[in-house]
């Protein structure tokens, strides 16, 4: 059965259509899924916890890749002590190029 709100239902179509994303995009993908459809369940007082979406699932793994809190800077939202590899390797480089200041 299709989720509700459709969008939801579109961007999980993008797991498929992208089967080489890497694991932090799935991730983020799957959030941004679950948080469309727990806020249009909300609407009924429904509960996704009650009716759980198998492609909605997430592991311990996929969990670990997202940032536990958003922050705005110059009303851009951004993961606030968000660790991925691609980060760090941001990160990284920097450091090398700047050093500690």
């Amino acid at each position: 059965m299709p989720l509700n709100p459709p969008i939801a239902e579109d961007l999980l179509m993008l797991l498929d259509k992208y089967p080489d994303l890497m694991p932090v995009q799935k991730a983020i993908i799957k959030s941004a899924a679950a948080f469309l459809v727990e806020d249009t369940l909300a609407l009924t007082d429904d509960s996704l916890f009650i009716h759980p979406e198998p492609r909605l699932l997430m592991n311990v793994e996929e969990y670990r890749l997202l940032p536990d809190r958003i922050e705005l800077i110059e009303g851009i939202p951004h993961p606030k002590h968000w660790e991925t590899p691609n980060l760090l390797a941001s990160a990284a480089r920097a450091n090398a190029k700047f050093g500690d200041r």
